[in-house]
């Protein structure tokens, strides 16, 4: 239970980064592809069923 709150924590900042890049013209950069790319990691593994529950 823990791990999802963590992980909805961190899809919320990573939303928040790549807005705020969008907005800054920053979307060709790596570290906007890089932090795009986790926040599909996290979107996989929030819904992907856990075995801890």
């Amino acid at each position: 239970m823990a791990m999802k709150a963590a992980l909805r924590k961190r899809e919320i900042e990573l939303q928040k980064i790549i807005r705020q890049m969008k907005q800054d013209n920053l979307h060709s950069s790596p570290v906007y592809k890089n932090l795009e790319q986790e926040l599909e990691t996290v979107k996989t593994k929030l819904i992907a069923p856990s075995d801890h529950e």
